[in-house]
């Protein structure tokens, strides 16, 4: 079993290691951190500049935030991953993987992450949140579920305080996305949530009010809940020819 920790992780480019810090989001100006030069022991990651492995990596906190990367970073999965923020303060502002800028996503057939915010009250809660920047998913499976606080998103990209040209898109090209959250389960800026399935394949979305996929290109705001009990769901298959 996982132990619950306290603190929140900040992934370092510049040395590839992950290192025990505070952190917290603020509406207007986004993370408010401290990060700490105490390193988090674990081999179930590889860090090298840009580039993040994790492999089997699991870290529960009680902190606002799990995990924390710059701005560019490119997360890899391998295996099952999660990452968990269990946070009931009625002013919390929860992320599990957050960037203030822009991240990918991608892993290899049996990469998997698991980000889950065990939220029943707070002012916002995101599972997965590029602030003021993009988000791109090419691969791996990926869940996403938010919680129940106040406002809250599976997967976020944008922000409304603070605007940032070319900013707040999300797109997911590849792999398996699980999404759900009482306000919306994956919410980008205004038309830039694009689903671009790879040549001779067609995305499938489940539970979905506003899309059930195609082998076309499709952008929009967001994906909401059909049935809210049950999350929205994105895969890609080969099209029928």
């Amino acid at each position: 079993m996982t132990k619950m920790e306290e603190y929140s992780l900040f992934y370092c480019p510049q040395d590839g290691k992950l290192h025990i810090g505070d952190s917290c989001t603020e509406e207007n100006e986004g993370l408010v951190g401290k990060i700490s030069d105490e390193i988090y022991p674990s081999e179930d990651y590889q860090g090298d500049g840009e580039n993040l492995t994790l492999h089997n990596f699991s870290f529960h906190t009680s902190a606002d935030i799990a995990l924390i990367v710059p701005h560019g970073t490119k997360i890899f999965l391998k295996g099952k991953n999660e990452l968990m923020v269990l946070n009931d303060r009625e002013t919390a502002n929860v992320a599990v993987l957050y960037s203030d800028g822009s991240m990918s996503i991608s892993g290899d057939d049996d990469g998997e992450l698991n980000c889950l915010a065990q939220t029943s009250q707070g002012l916002w809660s995101r599972c997965i949140c590029a602030r003021f920047g993009n988000l791109t998913i090419e691969g791996g499976t990926i869940y996403a579920l938010a919680g129940n606080a106040g406002k809250c998103s599976g997967i976020y990209a944008g922000g409304r305080f603070r605007f940032v040209p070319d900013t707040g898109l999300i797109r997911i090209t590849g792999g398996k996305v699980v999404a759900a959250a009482k306000t919306n389960a994956i919410r980008a800026s205004e038309g830039k949530l694009c689903l671009d399935p790879p040549r001779n394949y067609r995305s499938v979305v489940g539970n979905a009010r506003e899309y059930t996929g195609s082998t076309g290109k499709w952008a929009g705001d967001t994906l909401t809940q059909t049935k809210i009990d049950m999350p929205v769901s994105i895969t890609f298959e080969p099209a029928v020819s």
